[in-house]
């Protein structure tokens, strides 16, 4: 907006949906290692975060989500990752910020909750983490030394079962450069 140009909100922190929900997510990226984006910071998204002399400039043309979805292996994540968010960014983007009322939203999302039930879709329940737990296809681990002689590799791993082959894929980085290797299931 500094240069003039118009603009489509979409700030890492909250509207990229790869990013974990909840601080006690296990897969999925963190922003600085601590940071989440929630369904409350979603829904109040750009009236908390940004001036009220932007908030009012003719060169918002709105606001989008994004999902990176090398981390998500699966329809069941692809969900968890995306509902009930999308509907958090459906009333930040379309409700006037003085109507804006995050407990009536978060009422109605939990009426809500039968309609994705219905249909199938395997959402995060800010609620009731129990009710879903959190659909994981891939987890980070921490990188590993293994100290051979004077040097020390770097391995960064990713496992997990093909959601349809039940195969295992495995992801491996040594040394930045990135090597996948399938192993079939025996």
């Amino acid at each position: 907006m500094q240069k003039k140009y118009d603009v489509v909100l979409c700030p890492r922190l909250p509207l990229y949906f790869d990013f974990v929900q909840d601080k006690n997510n296990v897969s999925g990226r963190r922003w600085n290692g601590a940071y989440f984006n929630s369904l409350s910071n979603i829904y109040n998204f750009p009236d908390k975060q940004l001036p009220s002399d932007e908030l009012n400039s003719n060169l918002i043309l709105g606001i989008q989500a994004n999902i990176w979805t090398e981390t998500i292996g699966s329809e069941k994540r692809l969900d968890f990752m995306t509902y009930p968010r999308i509907a958090a960014l459906a009333e930040s983007a379309w409700t006037d910020r003085a109507l804006k009322n995050e407990s009536s939203f978060d009422e109605r999302l939990k009426a809500n909750f039968t309609l994705y039930d219905k249909d199938g879709i395997y959402y995060y329940n800010p609620f009731d983490h129990a009710a879903h737990p959190e659909a994981i296809d891939f987890i980070r681990h921490a990188p590993k030394h293994e100290k051979k002689g004077k040097h020390h590799k770097h391995l960064l791993e990713k496992s997990a079962r093909h959601p349809k082959s039940g195969n295992t894929v495995k992801d491996s980085t040594k040394h930045h450069r990135t090597r996948k290797v399938r192993h079939h299931a025996g």
